[in-house]
């Protein structure tokens, strides 16, 4: 008897505590998009491509020193390199016994997936 008093007592009190808590959210949709900045909006909470009051605006010009280029642009450039490389490759190895070779697998692998799209 005592034990159901303590439980009872415990359960109200829970329910009396939760019931002046506050809201962890405001109430909205799921797909409702929330007020105040974003992560490409910036403070204005707009994202604007052109703006037709700065249109002719020069006096905004910035005199920073070129900075060097960090090692994300390093990298894009040196794969931009390499994707060049490899389309004079292509160019050149058009024709050879090998680029042949590898034009037939490829043809050979469409149809293995066209195959395994028929049997399912």
């Amino acid at each position: 008897m005592i034990i159901r008093n303590m439980l009872l007592i415990s359960l109200l009190a829970a329910v009396v505590a939760g019931c002046g808590a506050k809201p962890t959210h405001k109430d909205r949709y799921p797909d409702e998009i929330p007020e105040g900045p974003g992560m490409f909006t910036g403070q204005a909470g707009s994202y604007t491509i052109y703006d037709s009051e700065k249109k002719g605006d020069k006096s905004e010009k910035t005199t920073a020193a070129p900075q060097s280029p960090s090692s994300t642009d390093a990298r894009d450039f040196e794969e931009f390199r390499e994707y060049q490389e490899f389309l004079r490759w292509k160019e050149k190895a058009k024709g050879t016994p090998e680029y042949r070779d590898f034009q037939d697998w490829r043809e050979w692998r469409a149809y293995k997936n066209w195959k395994d799209r028929q049997g399912k």
